[in-house]
């Protein structure tokens, strides 16, 4: 469900964080992190004078209510509650401390209000139909014979670039409106693509949204709680009419409450094996191909400036693209900065492809110009 790799490269160390989308979605991995590496635990350290943990194999005697012995040994230090090394309680004929002061989130299973979820799944199965061109054909990039494969294009953004988003969103979309204007970037840049290949129809695009507010709370860190908003984009508007197009369609979905009704109805998913689930979301997109994934998360949750001693510098979201549409425009920010990352498996688009598409993207969100 969750996995850490260490990768050295020249001068730089990367850290790999690999989860399950069902236990977190982007945002709360990040926040997992931040409550993981708030902790300042290092070699023979403290967090919050409650807990101490020795690396090394010694107990560490610090007056603290629990002590950890990195060599497998039950540590004798008239201490409230011992653990070895392999995380298991030690009977020392005391006490362990209460875990409630560990910031460990729940969450309750939702098991109920099953008559509001169907009442939502119509709302969005309608919705959903009405989206999708009438002629039941989106604009989506062909599928090739082979096995797929997943690649990956990363492009930051420096300061000064950020600040030219930031000046063209406020110019063109307005105020909070950095979602709308990327995604207009994006959509302009598979308008031409899609025009290349040949392909007039409308472009059909799921954008994954944060259901939380700025400010996340310990308890809303684990499941995954994204939404979803869908845009049908028509074809050669040019930017500046797509940036309204796309702006219009967000404001009324906000009013009717489809993100809302996205993660009402997804709980139904709760009552189905997700084998089951899956097979089935799976026949509709094969079904009804969409042109690409979209997201921005424009609020980061991790927020340490360190790593055990080490300044981190960058912060990147690298998702697993859904089979259909099998390309995605990912967008985060960190430490104020903006990141793209596109990913996309290698029978829909090419590593030169989604190398092009990515720098076309980039050079589209700072020109403040249609292509």
């Amino acid at each position: 469900m969750m996995a850490f790799d260490i990768i050295y490269s020249d001068d730089r160390t990367l850290l790999l964080f690999r989860f399950d989308h069902r236990m977190l979605d982007a945002r709360g991995a990040e926040a997992l992190l931040n409550l993981i590496f708030n902790m300042k635990v290092s070699a023979n350290s403290c967090y919050n004078k409650d807990f101490c943990f020795s690396h090394g194999g010694a107990a560490v005697d610090g007056k603290n209510k629990c002590f950890f012995n990195g060599g497998g040994a039950a540590v004798d230090g008239k201490n409230k509650c011992f653990f070895n090394g392999d995380g298991v309680a030690v009977d020392g004929k005391n006490k362990c401390p209460d875990l409630s002061l560990l910031p460990f989130p729940v969450q309750g299973s939702q098991l109920h209000s099953w008559q509001s979820r169907f009442v939502s799944g119509r709302i969005i199965n309608r919705f959903l139909r009405a989206v999708y061109p009438q002629n039941g054909k989106a604009a989506s990039l062909p599928v090739g014979r082979k096995k797929p494969e997943l690649n990956f294009v990363v492009v930051p953004f420096n300061m000064e670039e950020t600040r030219q988003f930031d000046a063209n969103t406020l110019k063109k979309a307005g105020y909070l409106m950095g979602g709308v204007y990327l995604l207009a970037c994006a959509a302009t840049v598979f308008d031409f693509f899609f025009s290349q290949l040949g392909d007039s129809g409308d472009m059909v695009v799921p954008v994954n949204i944060d259901t939380r507010g700025m400010k996340m709370a310990s308890s809303e860190i684990f499941f995954n709680r994204i939404s979803f908003l869908m845009f049908s984009i028509k074809r050669n508007l040019g930017k500046e009419k797509m940036i309204s197009y796309i702006k219009q369609q967000f404001l009324q979905q906000i009013k009717e409450k489809n993100p809302h009704h996205f993660k009402n109805a997804t709980l139904l998913m709760r009552i189905l094996p997700i084998k089951v689930t899956g097979f089935f979301m799976n026949q509709i997109m094969k079904e009804k191909p969409y042109s690409f994934s979209f997201s921005y998360i424009g609020e980061q949750a991790f927020h340490q400036e360190h790593i055990l001693g080490h300044k981190v510098k960058r912060l990147f979201h690298m998702p697993v693209v859904p089979i259909e549409p099998g390309i995605g425009i990912y967008f985060t920010r960190f430490n104020g900065k903006l990141n793209l990352v596109v990913s996309a498996f290698d029978n829909k688009a090419g590593k030169t492809v989604i190398d092009f598409l990515a720098r076309a993207v980039k050079k589209e969100v700072l020109s403040g110009h249609g292509i």
